[in-house]
């Protein structure tokens, strides 16, 4: 279900086929390339589905709303400089797991080598990998309030290393806790003493883990909460002024060329339905209107913004 989400889930694919062609017991060959055809299915379908509704396969990757279109070629912290790429989207792992665990799944990693733990250890850190290529090489940047440009701007990005922090954690615990022996000797009475030191380590884990987020709960503290509601604050109130003025205006029926995106939300909270709307999705339909808007271009309102592809075309 990885690869039909998130990008970082293709990535993962030729790790995790390798990842059973070492460990499988008998047919690893055919158990890799099984699984690698399977979780493949995503990016494929993906990959159908941009070709065709956009016709192009790689829409998602160099379309208009794709993250180099959006970047425009503008440099940012940490392009072409892997150690500003690696501090960024450290960073944001920072602040979305929040500094105690953070630094807890720091120590973790090292009781993860310790305890041999080299495959999920591996397998879950690729996905920061990921991240900190993509900030390098792929027009991604990451944005936080403590770090210039001192904004926000894929902050959720961070996320991905919470697996890698939770097995961190437990890797120290299973290092404090040890192994329990079931004979009744001292061995026994030393192996209980150490599973309730595990388990003291666990519940110290647990509370510091979660004090940032306990001591304050505000939401102004929660760095993706506030991505989203610094960077839509203009968004929000030209949504609000567009869907008040057609609200009172749009007849059922008029329909509206547009170039959907952002402008859903006009239409939500004017109670616009979607089907009165002419957008890309529209495929030949509204492909036919930007080309000849004065023979196929029918809608009687156009919701468009300056800079917008169709803002043009709605002006002839």
């Amino acid at each position: 279900m990885g690869t039909l989400t998130r990008y970082e889930g293709w990535f993962l694919i030729p790790f995790t086929a390798a990842y059973f062609f070492a460990t499988a017991r008998g047919r690893r060959f055919r158990t890799a390339v099984l699984f690698g055809a399977m979780a493949s299915l995503g990016p494929l379908l993906w990959l159908a589905y941009n070709g065709l509704v956009f016709h192009n396969v790689w829409e998602f990757y160099s379309g208009p709303s794709s993250p180099k279109a959006i970047q425009r070629g503008l440099p940012y912290p940490g392009k072409d400089d892997w150690e500003m790429a690696v501090i960024y989207f450290g960073w944001a792992v920072r602040v979305c797991a929040g500094a105690p665990l953070f630094f807890i799944a720091a120590a973790g990693v090292l009781a993860a080598l310790w305890k041999r733990a080299f495959w999920p250890l591996l397998l879950l850190a690729l996905p920061g990998a990921f991240y900190v290529w993509s900030v390098h090489s792929s027009a991604t940047p990451i944005f936080l309030p403590n770090l210039w440009p001192h904004g926000y701007y894929n902050s959720r990005y961070g996320l991905v290393l919470l697996p890698l922090a939770a097995l961190s954690g437990a890797a120290i615990v299973a290092l404090v806790g040890g192994n329990r022996s079931s004979a009744i000797t001292p061995r026994k009475r030393q192996s209980e003493r150490r599973a309730l030191a595990g388990w003291i380590t666990a519940g110290g884990i647990a509370v510091l883990s979660l004090a940032p987020w306990l001591l304050d709960p505000r939401p102004e503290a929660w760095i993706t909460w506030k991505e989203s509601e610094t960077n839509s604050v203009a968004r929000r109130a030209w949504t609000r002024k567009a869907a008040e003025f057609l609200e009172s205006r749009y007849r059922p029926g008029d329909g509206v060329f547009t170039s959907f995106g952002d402008y859903t939300g006009v239409f939500r909270e004017a109670g616009i339905p979607l089907r009165d709307t002419l957008t890309g999705d529209n495929g030949v339909a509204f492909q036919s209107a930007q080309l000849r808007p004065d023979l196929v271009l029918w809608e009687q309102w156009a919701l468009v913004m300056g800079g917008d592809p169709s803002s043009s075309k709605a002006h002839r």
